[in-house]
């Protein structure tokens, strides 16, 4: 994760701004980085900030759901 003071990246306020060479770098991480405990991930698509930030909460309230935390 990048720092909130990342001086190289504090003008990126969207996907669309990050360099598609960064972008791969990042899903090549998260495709592969469960591998040697023999789980898979998935990257389907790359999201306007917004909707990436749907995205997290649905997902914080889907983990809290199953481990009864809500």
């Amino acid at each position: 994760m990048a720092s909130l003071n990342d001086k190289l990246l504090k003008d990126i306020m969207d996907i669309n701004e990050v360099p598609e060479t960064d972008l791969d770098d990042i899903k090549l991480f998260f495709t592969h980085y469960k591998d040697n405990y023999n789980k898979k991930t998935k990257v389907f698509k790359w999201l306007a900030c917004s909707k990436a930030h749907l995205e997290i909460t649905k997902s914080i309230r889907r983990y809290k759901k199953i481990k009864n935390v809500l």
